[in-house]
């Protein structure tokens, strides 16, 4: 029984910069009725004022009772991305947007479906070929994170060496201009 889906699309510069963060959510209109009234008691407006007031792009799309949320951007609450000995260090809390599923006691049996309310997919593309994480695969510079219950959300984490091409760039078209230089000059 998944209730919502959520499914994050992330990309870093070489500068350490989040270019892009796109989220889409997938989920009925009870739960989309409870993260509106949840923005209401934490900031005083609605889920999508709230979003929106935050330089993000909202869309929803209502098909019956179930609802996309699409928020677009290249900045996020929960991302933090350091410079580290060379490296690019990113992390993303993702954790800190879901509520906690822990149950004491479990009465009526319900932790297991509660567990499996919720799913999230986690994509990241960063600069450079990622030499560690804690994602499910890695491929390249590109990372997958599938936590398909509640109890597997985790902090999303990856690390990659910070490129030298621009720098190695720039250098050899300075070579190069001076060898023509000199060429163009022996002539």
């Amino acid at each position: 029984m998944v209730v919502s889906s959520l499914s994050v699309d992330s990309k870093v510069n070489s500068k350490g910069e989040l270019l892009k963060y796109n989220m889409v959510i997938d989920t009925n209109s009870y739960v989309y009725n409870l993260l509106d009234s949840n923005s209401y008691k934490e900031s005083g407006k609605s889920l999508r004022d709230d979003i929106t007031s935050r330089g993000l792009r909202y869309n929803e799309a209502w098909g019956g009772d179930n609802v996309r949320i699409t928020i677009n951007g290249s900045s996020s609450d929960t991302v933090k991305i350091d410079k580290v000995d060379g490296y690019l260090v990113y992390h993303d809390n993702i954790t800190s947007l879901s509520p906690s599923y822990q149950m004491e006691g479990d009465l009526f049996g319900l932790s297991d479906a509660v567990d499996s309310a919720v799913t999230v997919h986690y994509y990241l593309e960063m600069p450079n070929d990622i030499i560690d994480s804690n994602a499910n695969a890695v491929s390249g510079n590109k990372a997958e994170w599938h936590m398909l219950k509640a109890s597997q959300m985790r902090e999303v984490y990856a690390k990659c060496e910070i490129p030298r091409l621009p720098e190695i760039r720039t250098f050899g078209t300075l070579c190069m201009l001076f060898i023509s230089f000199l060429i163009l000059r022996k002539e």
